[in-house]
């Protein structure tokens, strides 16, 4: 039923999105797939944020991945804008549209997301056939990497995504999704991927170890220690575990060998 889903949703982009040689990134994890599947020479444009692959830092900027700019993306001409839900400003895509710039929103949410991102994009770029494989391998590879941390005993994670206010990874995030994989327990319980979460609940549960992946790290760090919760506090790179992309590979072995340091993982 999902691969129908999934096919019956290709086949509508597709029927209004065609391939061009102009296509402008608005979230680093776009153009992280874009150059994944081979097509990085596709791109006339991207954020100041998107900076892997380090071609990627080459291409003409059109703003902030927060703040993109609406002239700065007119001025590139593009035939295609590819944005991401729930992060590219509303008002920018809806003013593309109304200019007759076509605008292609992926899905933000699980590691499904993921999948069928790169999917669509290989029915778009031309690059279906690197897309089939890419997903199959990633896929093959979440299988083995889960697989080594079966039956070992789950410690339990909070995992700090902003600091003012507090924000954490809920169960339909794909933070959630990669805490499960690892071998931990999520010890937050809000079904909504990102929610704003409370100091003393966090207290409470006493996690067993707490990652942090935002741009506060440091302040983060010392803010935690000050609560003596636990000596495990890991700051993690988050260019690598906060964006939906193919190095959430990387995220997963770093985040098992986090919560299993005796489990030996290929870098």
């Amino acid at each position: 039923m999902r691969i129908a889903i999934i096919f019956l949703l290709i086949t509508y982009f597709i029927s209004f999105v065609h391939a061009g040689e102009r296509i402008i990134s608005l979230a680093p994890s776009i153009t992280e797939m874009v150059y994944a599947l081979g097509a990085g020479d596709k791109l006339v444009g991207v954020t100041k944020h998107c900076d892997y692959p380090p071609e990627a830092k080459k291409k003409p900027k059109i703003g902030t991945f927060i703040h993109p700019s609406f002239e700065a993306i007119v001025n590139l001409e593009p035939d295609l804008v590819i944005a991401l839900e729930k992060a590219t400003p509303f008002h920018i895509i809806s003013r593309l549209k109304k200019i007759n710039i076509k605008v292609l929103v992926l899905k933000n949410k699980g590691l499904d997301s993921i999948w069928e991102n790169l999917l669509l994009l290989g029915k778009i770029l031309d690059r279906e056939t690197i897309a089939k494989r890419l997903v199959k391998k990633l896929q093959n590879e979440i299988k083995i990497l889960s697989k080594q941390v079966k039956g070992l005993p789950k410690p339990k994670v909070f995992w700090q995504i902003g600091i003012r206010p507090l924000i954490t990874c809920g169960r339909s995030s794909y933070h959630h999704e990669l805490i499960n994989l690892a071998g931990g327990i999520n010890i937050v319980k809000e079904n909504t991927a990102y929610p704003i979460y409370n100091l003393e609940e966090v207290i409470k549960a006493q996690p067993d170890i707490i990652i942090v992946s935002n741009m506060e790290s440091k302040v983060a760090k010392t803010f935690w220690q000050k609560f003596q919760i636990t000596n495990r506090i890991y700051i993690v790179n988050s260019d690598i575990f906060d964006r939906p992309s193919p190095r959430i590979i990387q995220a997963l072995k770093i985040l098992i060998q986090i919560l299993h340091p005796e489990v030996a993982i290929d870098s």
